[in-house]
């Protein structure tokens, strides 16, 4: 992963990230000299605050969208390129004031990319939200990407979508949009912006740069908040160099790879990252978590990826979602029910810890229950060698196990190794939810919702009956006793007694001392007199 001139190396099993510049996106940008109106260089209609492409639209400029306005492209084409003239800089299309929306359309560079990178300093990007809010629905962004020539890494730009604050809090709504064909990242948020991509969109796949630049599909540098949920995701390599363009051997300066992933989340907190596939070429990070991000949610996820086609890059060190959680500046994330493919099985995860998603057994009243809390994966980075592969990666022993919140049926207790054992009483049946948490020796935690059915199954309890059933008892005695009123008197002399139970069936038993007669006030069941 890459951001602004960043490129990080892997030491001692760990990526030590090297941070020439970063910005956080903190202040617009004012829009580059020669910026047009698109409804003045483009034909459409405009209604209200609607403006509607007539025709396809190409440009050699920069195109700014008035304040408040919502661009619908009408299923056609807006097209930009800088051939024949200076190295472009700037969006294709960007806000001129505090929001806009843009919606069906297609907005789209050269087929063969813009000019070579002579001026690091010049941007490129599709869309701009730059300082503003707004939406945007049903578009295609392709081919923002830049001509190489192998003498130097890709410059820093060549972003599909990008939405920076400004200063103020802005919020960027983005669905069903497809961006493909891209330099640096497809999505991308930076801080005071809350960004959602949902609703079926699509990063990727990127340019092909293999040891040229670190791509990234989604990107959240320094935000507070946003969301990916329901979208296709492709990562990519940039581990190794490989055919095109990156020539073999490498040409001096070019092919210093880094890290390409699916999501990168740089500084970042609140970001829920859910119900995702991932995908991607080789892809040498599904979802990393760096420079001191908190309270992200990675859930539900399918993290997969392609074998890569470059027989160089055998790829054994790469990572399905990885936390940075040993950095200085520790980052962290909760991971929950995410699945993997095409990683090798103990690299899922590291940095943090996942507890699997297995359901417990179910259980029955009056039965002896025990089951064991689901496997753990993921583990801390391991020290060690910087050279592939990497030392096996398992949860730090012992894993201790404790309950987070809820209630287990009655009679169950969580021991801290994991196992649930008991008894499950009469009157129990129902569903038990409640949460557990794994922690490792090194401190890493995973929390999980788990769940225990108990099923009715305890035999049927004695009840009193009002009519006597001989033959039914011991000695051949009425199994039930009708109670008859009688007079209150002298209760008499006190006489000894003595009583027991029998749990198994049941039974009490009276024992009266000597030949006294004996009268019981109320219900008496199964009673034998032993003298009389």
């Amino acid at each position: 992963m890459s951001i602004a001139g960043q490129r990080p190396v892997r030491r001692l099993g760990a990526l030590i990230l090297l941070l020439a510049a970063v910005s956080l996106g903190a202040m617009a940008l004012a829009p580059p000299a020669g910026a047009a109106d698109i409804t003045v260089a483009c034909d459409g209609d405009t209604t209200g605050t609607t403006f509607t492409l007539t025709a396809d639209c190409a440009t050699t400029e920069p195109l700014t969208v008035p304040d408040g306005f919502t661009i619908d492209g009408a299923g056609f084409t807006i097209s930009a390129t800088d051939a024949g003239g200076p190295q472009w800089n700037g969006a294709i299309v960007t806000n001129a004031g505090s929001s806009m929306n843009i919606q069906n359309v297609t907005i789209m560079g050269p087929a063969n990319g813009f000019q070579l990178c002579t001026n690091a300093g010049n941007v490129l990007y599709g869309i701009w939200f730059n300082g503003a809010s707004g939406t945007v629905d049903n578009v295609i962004v392709d081919h923002i990407w830049q001509q190489q020539n192998n003498a130097f890494p890709s410059c820093q730009t060549g972003r599909a979508i990008r939405a920076d604050s400004g200063g103020a809090t802005r919020t960027v709504d983005i669905t069903a949009t497809t961006v493909r064909d891209y330099q640096k990242s497809g999505f991308e948020a930076r801080a005071g912006v809350t960004m959602s991509v949902a609703a079926g969109s699509v990063a990727g796949p990127p340019h092909p740069l293999e040891g040229l630049i670190a791509q990234n599909g989604v990107t959240f540098v320094g935000v507070t908040s946003g969301r990916v949920e329901n979208s296709t995701i492709h990562g990519s390599s940039d581990q190794a160099p490989g055919p095109p363009p990156c020539p073999l051997p490498p040409a001096p300066g070019a092919c210093n790879p880094s890290n390409g992933t699916g999501v990168l989340l740089f500084g970042a907190s609140g970001v829920t990252v859910t119900r995702n596939t991932f995908t991607g070429l080789g892809t040498d990070i599904g979802v990393a978590v760096s420079a001191g991000s908190t309270g992200n949610t990675i859930s539900f996820n399918r993290v997969a990826r392609n074998p890569s086609d470059n027989p160089d890059n055998t790829d054994a060190t790469g990572i399905g979602i990885w936390v940075n959680s040993a950095a200085e500046v520790p980052s962290s994330a909760t991971l929950i029910c995410n699945t993997f493919d095409g990683w090798r099985s103990d690299r899922n995860i590291v940095g943090a810890l996942q507890i699997d998603c297995t359901p417990l057994p179910a259980g029955t009243e009056c039965e002896r229950y025990s089951a064991h809390t689901p496997d753990v994966q993921g583990g801390p980075e391991a020290a060690g060698r910087a050279t592939s592969p990497r030392p096996l990666l398992r949860p730090a022993e012992p894993v201790t196990w404790t309950l987070e919140a809820g209630d287990l049926p009655p009679g169950l207790e969580l021991a801290t190794g994991g196992a649930i054992t008991g008894t499950l009483p009469r009157n129990s049946a129902g569903t038990y939810q409640f949460t557990v948490r794994a922690t490792d020796a090194t401190d890493l935690t995973a929390t999980t919702e788990l769940s225990i059915r108990v099923a009715p199954g305890c035999a049927p309890a004695p009840s009193p009956s009002s009519t006597a059933e001989p033959g039914t008892g011991p000695d051949n005695q009425p199994s039930s006793l009708v109670p008859t009123a009688v007079a209150a008197g002298d209760p008499g002399p006190a006489r000894d007694a003595t009583g027991s139970a029998d749990d198994s069936g049941g039974w009490w038993w009276l024992t009266v001392a000597g030949a006294a007669a004996l009268t019981a006030l109320g219900l008496a069941r199964r009673l034998r007199n032993h003298g009389n």
